[in-house]
């Protein structure tokens, strides 16, 4: 019989900030333990939150063998990789006095603006070994802010956001950024009077959810996707390259998936240079619809492994935005949500907070509006570039992304 053991610590600070106020500091730490066990091709598994030890716990998953879960899959071998991505340990103490100044800083230079909402920390540390000499462990610590702002004069719900996520939090950055967002944001706007504007996105959440979607391997196979049966060609904007990227450095997770599986150099592309190279997959999609293992076993600690999602970037492919966009103002989106892309890749949604923004600095609050495109000419005809942005204060590692899009005032 052979054995697995995840092993998941979670530990989060949350201090709750109302009316530009600490409010509540609430800490969670919580331990979560699965084992699965495997014999004669069937799977068992079983788990437990808290001081439950793994004993009981493999002995529940072993009695679960008995509901004949097929599973008739190589377990990952051979590999011990302990990876501390910790840099400068913030211990709880720390981190509230770190969020009573941010709450302070704010507080006082920024009195006609009202902060609420939540700044927290997460420590994490995942473990992963089998008996065929896998032990993997990851261990992180992660700050994020994210914040509401009303104008006091203002009869809305909210104006705007303050956001950042990372491990190297720089206040005399934060407020040195926030404070020319928070100035535009006292100067209101109006929209240019074209239909299709420059229009730049931080992380580009909607478009990687629509792309993760309709590369899910089960998907693909099954004929649900919109690039069905298009492994191979090239359908976008020979500037992109869409990465499954697994480098805890840049996208805060384990850098394995929930079958022990470690990507070579952390990375694999699934759209390069505008070609769709392949669909994402665990082992028994793989096997299933003979397709590449892309090693991107996802789900619950406790679950089968199956796919569900993966963690996708953009490779930057593009430099000196000021130039890019020459003498024409773009528009950097802060917030937009509550639209997204149907099944057939057209793509409409509200934007809550948004800036007249010229490549460098943010010039001015925009009133609300829509944008509405397709991810073929998003990524294609009208696809500007994906842009580090190093003076955009939002995460240690903040990247832009651009498409021209139709403006619905």
């Amino acid at each position: 019989m052979k054995k697995e053991t995840i092993i998941i610590r979670e530990k989060d600070i949350a201090v709750k900030v109302q009316n530009s106020m600490v409010n509540a500091i609430r800490t969670k730490d919580i331990s979560r333990k699965a084992v699965r066990v495997y014999d004669n091709n069937y799977l068992g598994v079983s788990g437990a939150v808290g001081e439950t030890s793994l004993n009981t716990i493999e002995q529940q998953a072993i009695e679960n063998l008995q509901t004949k879960i097929v599973y008739p899959y190589a377990l990952t071998k051979n590999l011990k990789d302990h990876r501390n991505y910790i840099e400068n340990y913030q211990s709880e103490k720390d981190f509230v006095t770190t969020a009573e100044t941010i709450v302070e800083t704010l507080r006082s230079n920024f009195d006609d603006f009202i902060f609420s909402e939540t700044i927290d920390l997460k420590e994490v540390e995942h473990q992963f070994k089998n008996t065929e000499n896998r032990d993997l462990v990851y261990k992180d610590q992660i700050m994020n802010l994210g914040l509401l702002v009303k104008e006091k004069s203002s009869a809305n719900l909210f104006d705007t956001v303050l956001m950042y996520s990372g491990r190297n939090f720089d206040i005399n950055q934060f407020v040195a950024f926030n404070k020319k967002l928070l100035n535009a944001c006292r100067h209101k706007v109006s929209l240019p009077k074209k239909e299709k504007l420059p229009v730049f996105m931080i992380q580009s959440h909607q478009v990687k959810g629509f792309l993760m979607r309709n590369l899910n391997g089960e998907v693909y196979a099954n004929g649900g996707s919109l690039f069905d049966k298009k492994v191979g060609e090239t359908l976008f904007n020979k500037n992109i390259t869409l990465i499954q990227n697994y480098d805890s450095k840049i996208v805060q997770r384990p850098f394995f998936d929930s079958e022990g599986c470690v990507l070579e150099n952390d990375q694999l592309p699934l759209i390069e240079n505008g070609m769709l190279k392949r669909v994402f997959t665990d082992k028994k999609t793989a096997a299933k619809h003979n397709l590449e293992h892309t090693a991107s076993a996802s789900g619950n600690y406790d679950d089968i492994p199956k796919v569900t999602g993966t963690s996708v970037t953009f490779k930057t492919d593009s430099t000196e935005l000021k130039t890019v966009l020459g003498n024409q103002k773009a528009i950097l989106v802060i917030l937009s949500a509550g639209g997204d892309f149907n099944a057939d890749g057209k793509f409409a949604s509200p934007v809550q907070s948004a800036y007249l923004f010229d490549g460098e600095e943010v010039l001015g609050k925009l009133p609300e509006f829509s944008i509405e495109s397709n991810i073929y000419d998003m990524l294609g005809k009208d696809y500007i570039g994906t842009f580090d942005a190093p003076d955009l204060y939002f995460s240690d590692q903040t990247q832009i992304q651009g498409f021209y899009l139709t403006i619905k005032a």
